[in-house]
């Protein structure tokens, strides 16, 4: 650790720490020795901070990429299967469940308890 430590600066390598926790999961490869070298060569609450920007750029770019790449494939599958086509439309209007669509906060359901 001591060689990595001293070939680069604190910035440089918080830099490649950084870019290889986001750029890895688009080659679908894996973060953990980046994760340890963070934590061998950061104080704890900088490596948490590199993690955690790190993991969420990670996880934001291939959903991005593949919102982008897929779209117009998915808009041409999604007439074939009309079941999925109603589910979604249900799920659109509907919204989360919440507030919005007027259902109560326990989905409506009764609690019945025995005695």
């Amino acid at each position: 650790m001591q060689n990595v430590q001293h070939r680069f600066s604190q910035k440089i390598l918080f830099c490649l720490i950084l870019l290889s926790l986001s750029l890895f999961p688009l080659v679908f490869l894996t973060c953990t020795p980046v994760i340890w070298l963070a934590a061998i060569a950061f104080p704890y609450i900088e490596a948490l901070a590199v993690c955690a920007a790190g993991t969420f750029i990670g996880m934001l770019l291939p959903f991005l990429v593949s919102r982008h790449l897929f779209r117009k494939r998915f808009q041409t599958w999604l007439p074939h299967f009309p079941r999925v086509t109603a589910l979604l439309s249900a799920a659109a209007t509907a919204g989360t469940g919440g507030q919005e669509s007027g259902v109560p906060a326990g989905g409506g359901v009764k609690c019945w308890t025995v005695a």
